[in-house]
């Protein structure tokens, strides 16, 4: 059985801090025990994100170069002009992450064929909305630069060689 805080009462400590003490409530509705299990799910997923972000950091530091970002829910029918406007660029990107926010598996299954063709790396996350997939991304990102697209997004072939001079020089 799970429980839930119904309450919360306000102490006072020993050496007069507050302390927030939470009277807790059982659930037995099919509806907050599912709520519960979406939000330990979301929890231990960015954990797990973390701890290979962590893994990563120590394995390279950020490098030269820019990381896009292309979060993708469902909708996947402008991705692939997306992912070849940015394999077409004239300063290649260090990475393509493409964050897929729960998608359901068809669309799953062509998202990481995307992804696969145009040499980017794939994650699929929980459906928690796009700025949670932007966070991911950054938090996954290698690159000194960051460039976020939507997947229905083109860029010219020499954008990033274009603004990249320009982040420099900030």
């Amino acid at each position: 059985m799970r429980c839930v805080p119904r309450e919360d009462r306000g102490l006072t400590g020993g050496h007069g801090e507050t302390l927030t003490v939470s009277v807790m409530q059982p659930v037995s509705s099919p509806e907050m025990l599912a709520v519960i299990r979406e939000r330990d799910e979301a929890i231990a997923q960015a954990k797990a994100l973390r701890r290979e972000k962590e893994q990563s950091r120590a394995r390279r530091e950020t490098e030269d170069g820019v990381t896009v970002c292309v979060p993708v829910y469902q909708d996947h029918t402008y991705l692939e002009q997306t992912l070849a406007s940015v394999a077409a660029q004239t300063v290649p990107p260090l990475e393509i992450l493409v964050i897929n926010d729960g998608s359901g598996p068809a669309q799953t299954e062509t998202i990481q064929a995307l992804a696969a063709k145009y040499g980017a790396e794939h994650y699929r996350v929980t459906n928690r909305g796009l700025p949670n997939a932007r966070n991911t991304a950054i938090m996954l990102a290698r690159g000194h630069a960051f460039l976020p697209l939507d997947a229905d997004d083109w860029i010219e072939p020499t954008y990033i060689a274009k603004t990249l001079p320009l982040l420099e020089g900030h």
